[in-house]
């Protein structure tokens, strides 16, 4: 059992106390958990401790408590001269966590995923990927590759490279496109371009390992003993320019050829983002999930505008967050938010279904952790 002493508390500051802990529960929940206040103990859910233990009045001081994983239901007492955190006693789930995804070509989908997984579901689109007006650079690779003076081409999303063939296609023959792309070495950085491949009836030589990064690419291609001094290297970019990547390959030789397709922008209807940033300033989630480092970037552009990015920063600190791997994780770290999962494999399905299953039950060194306090 964990004490944390404070100073002699009267029960007005106890009623006090309670009222914001029942305001964090939200009330009464399911699976067990329980709400009750007599002035010398409260029984409470997850919630009340899912995210911090405030300072409730300035008579009665506690230490901020975070249990960004524990969220089975404690035996919480409330006493005249301190504050009480009983051993756990069950592992049920009190009440669905209530999710935020930021999610948008498939956030229907990510809606049904939260949902089977015991989740309260709120996805809010926060990026939508928009062909470039200016294809120049496509024409131009294009050109390039039907001489023959192609020698490498690496796809990073399967949007770029279906977005990458339909537009060469209003120019060049489709057909002939594909066959010479298929004379190329193909690289492909993860699952989504090597599904578009394989439906073009094209070859792929390499594939990155997961998670799918930069820089599992440039470790591959240097495993692979691949060689690219010399070779003219045709890089499909997806929304923003990788300088890591683009450094990396020059650095092994390679005369680089970018070839951009399309950007990233804000959703044409950004009211739906906008009440999510909302709620959330309003501690109306426990989890946040993000999937591609650019919809942090959107969430805080959005947030800025609506003049809440201190409160949207203040309350996802008190969520647990979820990516989907290391470039959104570093995404999410550079603005100074943690991390608490990354998937097991970077895969939506993953990502939900892992995150929910470790907030269903603590970890023993969570356990030990609060029995050595």
């Amino acid at each position: 059992m964990t004490a944390l002493t404070t100073e002699a508390a009267h029960l007005d500051t106890m009623t006090a106390v309670t009222q914001a802990i029942k305001h964090r529960c939200g009330g009464p929940v399911n699976g067990g958990g329980w709400l009750l206040m007599n002035h010398t103990r409260l029984s409470t859910s997850r919630r009340s401790l899912h995210s911090r233990v405030a300072l409730f009045s300035d008579c009665i001081r506690l230490a901020a408590l975070t249990f960004h994983r524990t969220t089975l239901p404690r035996l919480v007492r409330v006493e005249y001269n301190c504050f009480m955190i009983d051993e756990p006693r069950t592992h049920r789930v009190a009440a669905p966590m209530r999710v935020c995804s930021f999610e948008s070509r498939r956030a229907e989908e990510m809606a049904v995923l939260i949902r089977k997984h015991g989740g309260e579901s709120t996805v809010a689109p926060s990026m939508q990927e928009v062909t470039l007006d200016d294809n120049r650079a496509v024409f131009a690779f294009a050109e390039r590759l039907l001489r023959g003076e192609v020698d490498v081409v690496i796809f990073l999303t399967g949007v770029g490279a279906r977005a990458l063939l339909d537009v060469a296609a209003e120019s060049y023959s489709r057909s002939e496109l594909l066959a010479s792309l298929d004379r190329c070495l193909t690289i492909v950085r993860g699952p989504k371009p090597t599904v578009v491949l394989r439906e073009w009836g094209v070859h792929i030589d390499h594939r990155a390992p997961e998670p799918n990064t930069w820089r599992e690419l440039l470790a591959m291609i240097d495993e692979a003993a691949v060689e690219l001094a010399g070779k003219t290297v045709a890089l499909q970019e997806y929304g923003i320019p990788n300088p890591e990547l683009e450094s990396g390959l020059r650095a092994r030789g390679a005369v680089l050829q970018t070839v951009p397709v399309y950007c990233w922008k804000l959703p044409d209807d950004t009211r739906p983002l906008e009440a999510a940033i909302r709620a959330a300033c309003e501690g109306r989630f426990d989890v946040l999930l993000f999937t591609s480092a650019q919809q942090v970037r959107h969430v805080l552009e959005v947030a800025g505008r609506l003049g809440l990015q201190s409160d949207w920063m203040t309350a996802a600190r008190a969520c647990f967050i979820g990516s989907i791997g290391p470039t959104c994780s570093e995404a999410i770290r550079e603005t100074g938010l943690p991390v608490h999962l990354e998937p097991s494999h970077p895969k939506m399905g993953v990502l939900v279904r892992e995150t929910l299953e470790s907030l269903s039950a603590p970890s023993s060194d969570e356990v030990h952790s609060l029995h050595a306090e």
